[in-house]
This record gives structure tokens, C-alpha cells and sequence, in this order.
């Protein structure tokens, strides 16, 4: 019964927080000038944000149980059947040279797709899609962890702070990602 509860309340956590982002983001597209806008999907690593082109991000999934693969890098965290297709799952933690976290309630696998290559990405939460206004997108000097700054083709401030936009080609062009 407790967890039946408990279910209710994060649900309802859920549609307020869902419920307060669209109010927000309403009032954000009425105040902003007309410009060339691009929809990215926010996620977190650890304590960062970073945005994902919605054009190349396919789904957002609750993390199974993940089948492991033996003999292979500790960034491929296994694989997972999704619609029937078998995918390699990336922990992109282990990617970016950080410390591997246990999976909990806000770890969710992403679907991201580029030039005919399809893989999942295991990350630590994915918040909601924000539209970015391309003369507000920066240029990313910086790398995050074993990731070069090439894999960034920008950055924006946002309220969550400081938003590492990733270049989803280049991502998976990393020779880390390549298995053999």
C-alpha cells in the first residue's frame, strides 16, 4: 500500500513540475523575439546538463534489466531489446571517464539515432525538451571528461545553468564507441 503511495506522489511531483515547465515555457515564447530556434532533450551526467538535437533523439525508456556483454569496454554497459531491435546500451558516465552509478528511479536510456547508426544511452535523468535559440547557442571550448570538445557544438545558459550541446555525428564517430 506505502508503495502504491509513494507511486501517486512522484506521479503527481511529476505532472506540477511538467505542469510548471509548459507555464514557463509559454511565457518564455511570449516574451522572446522571433528567431531560429532548435528543440534539444536535457539530460544530466552527474552534476551536468547537456542537450541532445530532438531530431536525433528516437525515445526516452525507463532502464530495464540490462543484458551484459562479456569482453567488451566498461563504457558498453550491455545491450537491450527495444521494439525487437537489440542495441548496445553506452554508459556514457563510464564514456566520459566518471565514476559508474547505480541505476535508481531517474536513470533513463536514450534512443539516439544519426547517419544509420542507432545506440542507447544510459544517463542519469532526462528533464524535458527546451527550444534554444540559435544566436543564444556559444561555441564549447571545453571537453567533459574523456569526451573532446569536438563532440560539443556549443553551449547555451539555460535555467538548469550552463547546457553542453552535443553533436550527436560526432558523438558517435568516437573511436571509445566503436566495438570491435
Amino acid at each position: 500500500m506505502r508503495d502504491s503511495s509513494q507511486s501517486v506522489d512522484e506521479i503527481r511531483r511529476t505532472l506540477d513540475r511538467m505542469r510548471q515547465d509548459y507555464w514557463r515555457q509559454i511565457e518564455e515564447q511570449d516574451e522572446a523575439p522571433q528567431g531560429e530556434t532548435r528543440d534539444f532533450v536535457l539530460l544530466r551526467l552527474a552534476q551536468e546538463w547537456f542537450g541532445v538535437p530532438c531530431e536525433q533523439a528516437r525515445e526516452v525508456l525507463r532502464v530495464p534489466r540490462l543484458v551484459p556483454v562479456p569482453g567488451v569496454d566498461d563504457q558498453i554497459a550491455g545491450i537491450v531489446n527495444v521494439r525487437g531491435h537489440i542495441v548496445a546500451v553506452t554508459d556514457l558516465r563510464a564514456l566520459c571517464g566518471l565514476a559508474r552509478a547505480e541505476s535508481d528511479r531517474s536513470s533513463r536510456l536514450m534512443l539516439i539515432e544519426s547517419a544509420g547508426v542507432t545506440t542507447v544511452l544510459l544517463v542519469d535523468e532526462v528533464r524535458d525538451i527546451r527550444t534554444i535559440k540559435v544566436d543564444d547557442i556559444e561555441e564549447s571550448p571545453r571537453h567533459f571528461g574523456r569526451l573532446p570538445a569536438e563532440v560539443f557544438f556549443g553551449r547555451a545558459e539555460l535555467a538548469e545553468g550552463l547546457v553542453s550541446l552535443i553533436d550527436v555525428d560526432r558523438l558517435l564517430r568516437c573511436p571509445e564507441l566503436i566495438v570491435e
